[in-house]
């Protein structure tokens, strides 16, 4: 797969490409498929040579379909790159059962090769495109997005959106919750998948300085509250690196609402990116830190993350992180690392070591027993 899609590497010779193997990848890219003619996809990473990237491609494949079209250089013949890319897909572990041959009937291939074969006319690309069809079909190699007519069909109407967020102003995350459960409550799963990606489309297209995008925050904050398997992953780490504020606001928001209800599926690394008081907005990393105090509370790696903000060259970071420990040491102090806190009670920054100082006496009071028991009660 590339990117999550199904691949399909077509094997063709240059002189037949615009004729026959370009309709036939628009079709199949139509049906869903990421067809791939090597000379007209872009070098892979770690791509050098026109070797390796053809075996590149045929490592990211699902199936393989050579069309063996006469070479005229060499009547009787195909040329030679697709009789040796049909031998690299035939020894890849994974291609191996997976390749379809098509092919002129006044072409021989090698005996060593000799596969069977459906018959090719260059000249119906058409007829060619049903054949790997229907041999895809029984593959079970089916494409992972949908056909582009169905996507398109599917599609929530654009008015959903100006309907949806409409008398919906900044900040009013309640109205949108409230307004976003009434349309689920009335539509079946597949309905709301299509709603949350138009939602996620507009904020991430939309212009950062455009009011709508913090409208549309609110409203993908409150698809992954209602449910948050209705926001992709991928959608989340996308605004983590955007560069727009907007955008690492909404993902903060999501990451610290999940860190509450289901924190062992928060990524600790998109955490501690938004998590930086140094250099990232107010509004983005407020959020984030307080999704690494919650997650602190039954993951033990989220303490870390405050823990390398003790060690930041930042006044402003070590200050939020004794800021955090002291926060966590009201909840369960026993939780709390005692040398991170010891470091901060030596830090040069007259408030950060007051602060520590004052919660190492706190931490002292706590037996050792508590402490190493604290996130599991069974050893080895």
């Amino acid at each position: 797969m590339l990117a999550g899609r199904t691949v399909v590497f077509l094997s063709c010779m240059d002189a037949f490409t615009e004729q026959l193997a370009r309709p036939i990848r628009d079709q199949l890219n139509d049906l869903g498929y990421h067809a791939v003619i090597v000379m007209d996809e872009p070098m892979l990473r770690g791509c050098f040579t026109p070797e390796g990237k053809v075996n590149a491609y045929i490592d990211a494949s699902d199936a393989f379909v050579a069309l063996c079209t006469p070479d005229g250089r060499v009547p009787g013949h195909t040329a030679e790159n697709i009789i040796d890319e049909i031998g690299r897909a035939r020894t890849h572990p994974r291609l191996r059962d997976l390749v379809c041959v098509l092919k002129d009937t006044s072409v021989q291939l090698p005996s060593n090769i000799a596969p069977a074969w459906d018959a090719l006319d260059s000249s119906q690309p058409d007829a060619a495109f049903e054949i790997i069809r229907r041999q895809l079909a029984a593959w079970g190699v089916t494409p992972t997005n949908p056909p582009a007519s169905q996507a398109a069909a599917l599609a929530p109407p654009p008015e959903l959106l100006a309907d949806l967020f409409a008398g919906v102003g900044l900040g009013e995350h309640e109205m949108a919750e409230e307004r976003l459960r009434a349309r689920f409550n009335r539509r079946p799963k597949e309905d709301q998948r299509r709603i949350a990606k138009a939602i996620f489309d507009f904020l991430i297209s939309a212009p950062a300085d455009d009011g709508d995008v913090h409208v549309a925050s609110s409203f993908l904050e409150a698809t992954s509250r209602l449910d948050p398997a209705l926001v992709a992953p991928d959608w989340v780490e996308m605004l983590v690196e955007s560069p727009h504020v907007p955008h690492r606001m909404c993902a903060a928001m999501i990451l610290w609402d999940l860190a509450e209800t289901m924190p062992g599926v928060v990524p600790l690394d998109l955490v501690a990116k938004l998590a930086q008081p140094s250099s990232e907005d107010w509004y983005v990393y407020a959020p984030a830190i307080a999704a690494t105090k919650q997650l602190s509370l039954t993951r033990q790696s989220a303490l870390e993350i405050i823990s390398d903000l003790g060690r930041s060259s930042s006044a402003e970071d070590r200050v939020t992180a004794i800021h955090a420990f002291r926060d966590l040491a009201r909840v369960d102090a026993r939780i709390v690392p005692m040398d991170a806190v010891k470091r901060l009670a030596k830090d040069a920054e007259p408030g950060v070591s007051a602060a520590a100082r004052d919660l190492l006496s706190t931490l002292r009071e706590i037996p050792k027993r508590d402490r190493r028991f604290r996130y599991g009660k069974f050893g080895l």
